[in-house]
């Protein structure tokens, strides 16, 4: 989601707040932020892994365009005053092939296409460290550590 925002709205992040929700910093319970850019795009982005299921949603909006993402069911692109929905639900592509549907399986596969043509792939190293930035930048504004706590074992909630 922090990729697709990038993606979305140009230039560089400008100003990030954030809220964590939960107690416990090294708990992933969730948490929500609002992202403002240099070339003028506001984000909004909310996961939260206690939700029973997997939630995670992204308002972005920028040069006269917006998108509505609300993981993983809906997908709403709007310009022009036109919008377009893509919904993945169950009946349109079934959660056994999510790995497919949702581009995991040709991300994987184009990795391995560049390693072995040395090619180079759609997102440079630059980009994703770029990210990886804007991740931490949210993290911290919201109280959240960017480390591994010291002696503790990172685990997942997100599939119990």
């Amino acid at each position: 989601m922090v990729d697709l925002l990038r993606w979305f709205c140009p230039g560089e992040p400008v100003d990030v707040s954030a809220h964590a929700a939960g107690d416990d910093p090294w708990q992933e319970d969730g948490v929500s932020a609002l992202v403002r850019f240099a070339g003028g795009g506001t984000g909004v982005l909310t996961a939260a892994r206690t939700a029973g299921s997997w939630a995670e949603k992204l308002d972005a909006y920028g040069a006269e365009r917006s998108a509505e993402v609300v993981a993983p069911d809906t997908v709403t692109l709007t310009r022009d005053g036109v919008s377009t929905v893509r919904s993945m639900s169950p009946e349109a592509f079934g959660w056994a092939t999510a790995t497919n549907t949702f581009g995991f399986a040709a991300a994987v596969h184009h990795f391995l296409d560049r390693v072995r043509d040395r090619g180079a792939p759609l997102t440079s190293g630059r980009e994703a460290a770029r990210t990886q930035a804007l991740l931490d930048r949210i993290l911290l504004a919201a109280g959240l550590p960017v480390r591994e706590q010291e002696g503790r074992t990172w685990s997942s909630h997100a599939t119990r």
